[in-house]
């Protein structure tokens, strides 16, 4: 499915709210009205997490809550969507992430743009995973919360199943599933819908290797050649030199100045 970046968080501290909330917005200001500093710019902390599926963004809450920062937010919502939608962040996915300290005020950028695979598999081309990779370099430079406490999430979800969204069933309506996706992502023929169940035993299998070992097997170790290997017996290349040499990229972000505030964007 298609590959997308993750959206940066500015997050402060931990607690969340609604606009229509007196306690929240006491003046009633329409949020595109509303400056951030009349927001947070008070003694109470803020936080907030955004993600295209909910139950993402509970984990991202949820994951906040219990002491990690916004960098462990955006891990932890980015494996729970591999699970929840796919199609928007797969383990298989190219993109960009941007992290700014808020006490430096510097800036880092993390791209893991596309790398075509050596051979195409059933004549379909794809790109070499490289997410997991990127997300676990971003972690070591600015995470807080343990690997673990942030994969734990996605492989709980994966394992007990949870019920389809409407994005992901939007999504499923449009894509061609065959082979493995048919398998898992639809019943009786038809892909799955809004409610229906999903369980993925085999991507809690992965996570759960992700988890306990780590990104490092998911491109040089044995879950590498696991990979390598079922590429191979689909017609493709995917060789585990190839896993070993997409190496994600860090740096300085591009910046810009907009009526006072500094934004960041991916180069």
């Amino acid at each position: 499915m298609r590959s997308t970046a993750l959206l940066g968080l500015l997050v402060l501290a931990a607690c969340g709210g609604n606009e229509n909330d007196p306690k929240v917005n006491p003046a009633q200001i329409r949020a595109n009205k509303r400056g951030y500093d009349e927001i947070a710019g008070t003694n109470e902390k803020f936080a907030a997490v955004a993600a295209d599926e909910g139950r993402a963004a509970g984990i991202g809450r949820d994951i906040l809550a219990n002491g990690g920062n916004a960098v462990d937010a955006a891990v932890a919502m980015y494996f729970a969507m591999a699970a929840t939608l796919p199609s928007a962040a797969g383990l298989g996915a190219s993109g960009a992430c941007v992290v700014q300290d808020s006490k430096s005020r510097a800036g880092e950028a993390f791209v893991f743009a596309p790398v075509a695979a050596p051979g195409p598999a059933r004549g379909a081309t794809f790109t070499v995973p490289t997410g997991p990779r990127a997300i676990a370099l971003m972690h070591i430079r600015h995470g807080l919360a343990r690997w673990e406490m942030d994969v734990a999430p996605a492989e709980k979800l994966a394992r007990f199943g949870f019920p389809v969204s409407r994005a992901l069933a939007r999504d499923l309506r449009s894509a061609q599933l065959d082979g493995e996706a048919r398998r898992v992502l639809s019943r009786n023929g038809a892909p799955l819908g809004e409610g229906d169940t999903l369980v993925e035993n085999d991507l809690a299998a992965t996570l759960g290797i992700i988890r306990q070992r780590g990104a490092g097997d998911f491109f040089q170790g044995n879950l590498a050649r696991v990979m390598s290997e079922q590429v191979s017996q689909l017609g493709g290349s995917l060789p585990v030199e190839a896993l070993r040499g997409a190496i994600p990229q860090s740096g300085p972000p591009l910046t810009e100045s907009y009526y006072g505030y500094r934004v960041y964007t991916a180069p």
